[in-house]
């Protein structure tokens, strides 16, 4: 048995897939969102990290206590 779907029927039965993920699996995606976007921020913090000088351990917790 041989199917046969156009480019255009193809293109909307992986929308409808895609879409029905997504709703379904909201817990997912969220959790694959936030994951990416807290490691695009320790890069970013990483990278000014490295372009600044260091500081010690006592002026670090001085921050953390006045807040």
């Amino acid at each position: 048995m041989e199917l046969s779907l156009s480019e255009q029927r193809l293109k909307e039965v992986i929308k409808v897939a895609l879409m029905e993920l997504m709703t379904e699996q909201k817990g997912m995606w969220t959790d694959v969102v936030r994951e990416a976007m807290e490691d695009y921020a320790l890069g970013r913090a990483i990278e000014e990290g490295i372009e600044n000088k260091p500081v010690s351990r006592e002026d670090v917790f001085k921050v953390f206590s006045n807040q």
